[in-house]
């Protein structure tokens, strides 16, 4: 465990420098679920930015808007998912392949965190329900959830001729691939010139958040495009250990 920067990621928690990071993954957050409710014909306006100090009322401003997604994203669901609304550990098809694409993308940002030393027990916002958790990647997942995962699901239940009456193995593997393959996906970098996968703007984003602990100052990461572009056309991913 990097000791010295979870000293300083402590002083952070504290510091005025919190509220600007909630606010700022919070408000990529909605940005992202807007744009897919557009993609699902709803759409809702985005905060473009999030004054509000209080954690709580933050929190209460996520949640009305996380209503506004989750019923554009039921609108847009095939009709034979029978969906009740999100529901963490739920039985129904589309719940299940959520939780599962969730913990995934939760191990790959673990892994990322690992790679970069930075330590993942204590987060900014999350707090640790077991001696085995790890807020920090939760954190970190907010802005993620919907393009790597919630947009894949939809694709993926569009595409198939039946319906998916339950989630064996097979469906996993297929859905999971899919995954991978957006990770693995080209966007461009306009200030740069060059096409970077899903995968390493993650990466940007974590240095960013690293620069800032270490740093004490401000959290200003450099988001990723929410389009992708054709000039950045690449074969995707076959197998996990290429992520």
């Amino acid at each position: 465990m990097n000791a010295k920067w979870l000293e300083h990621l402590l002083e952070y928690r504290v510091s005025e420098h919190r509220v600007v990071a909630l606010q700022t993954l919070l408000r990529e957050k909605i940005a992202r679920q807007a744009t897919a409710a557009r993609r699902y014909k709803k759409q809702f306006v985005p905060p473009k930015v999030l004054q509000e100090t209080n954690e709580k009322k933050l929190l209460l401003i996520e949640a009305r808007y996380a209503r506004m997604y989750w019923s554009a994203f039921a609108r847009a669901l095939p009709k034979w998912c029978a969906w009740k609304g999100r529901v963490p550990h739920g039985t129904d098809v589309a719940n299940k392949l959520l939780d599962i694409g969730y913990h995934t993308l939760s191990l790959i940002l673990q892994k990322k965190c690992e790679a970069l030393n930075i330590p993942t027990e204590v987060g900014l916002l999350h707090r640790a329900q077991s001696a085995k958790a790890h807020p920090l990647v939760y954190d970190l997942m907010e802005p993620f959830r919907v393009h790597v995962v919630d947009e894949v699901l939809m694709t993926f239940f569009h595409m198939k001729k039946h319906p998916i009456v339950q989630v064996d193995q097979i469906i996993v593997q297929e859905f999971l691939h899919e995954v991978y393959a957006i990770l693995h996906r080209q966007y461009y970098h306009r200030e740069r010139r060059v096409c970077i996968s899903f995968s390493y703007w993650i990466d940007l984003v974590l240095l960013g958040l690293r620069g800032a602990v270490s740093g004490q100052r401000k959290f200003k990461p450099l988001w990723t495009p929410l389009r992708h572009e054709t000039r950045c056309n690449r074969k995707p991913p076959t197998t996990m250990s290429e992520v």
